[in-house]
């Protein structure tokens, strides 16, 4: 039915497959930063450097950068930032 100037019962059915699509992207990103994560403990490395670009986009210099524990990439608040620079530490950073 048509009210107030849209379909309530769309627009609700439209709310809900977004939720559903919002849930689904929030499942796949947490995967893959478990699937990082994983990769990144069987490299044995101390320390990785990440840095998030769009294709062809390499020569752009970093908006962000920061230093990071492996364990806050499973952090269920953790994004990385588009264009953003990080040092990963397997363990906690050494002091200099």
């Amino acid at each position: 039915m048509f009210q107030s100037g849209g379909w309530p019962e769309l627009e609700f059915q439209a709310d809900e497959e977004e939720d559903e699509l919002d849930l689904a992207r929030e499942t796949n990103h947490r995967q893959n930063c478990e699937a990082l994560v994983a990769l990144l403990r069987t490299s044995e490395e101390k320390a990785v450097e990440i840095y998030g670009v769009w294709d062809g986009d390499f020569a752009a210099a970093p908006k962000s950068w920061e230093s990071i524990t492996i364990d806050r990439l499973i952090d269920p608040h953790f994004c990385f930032k588009e264009k953003g620079f990080y040092r990963v530490y397997a363990q906690a950073e050494p002091h200099p």
